[in-house]
């Protein structure tokens, strides 16, 4: 019971670390391009 127990915890951390890692890399794509969008508005501020 208790190595059932110990397997299925071993399942669930890597999960949720890859859950972790996902999030992590989705922020970091929104944060890319929120500072893509910012220089396209800096650039058309520009040439106005």
């Amino acid at each position: 019971m208790m190595e059932h127990c110990q397997l299925l915890l071993g399942y669930l951390a890597g999960f949720l670390l890859k859950v972790k890692n996902t999030v992590e890399c989705i922020l970091d794509l929104i944060q890319k391009r929120k500072k893509w969008f910012g220089d396209m508005v800096d650039i058309r501020g520009k040439n106005v």
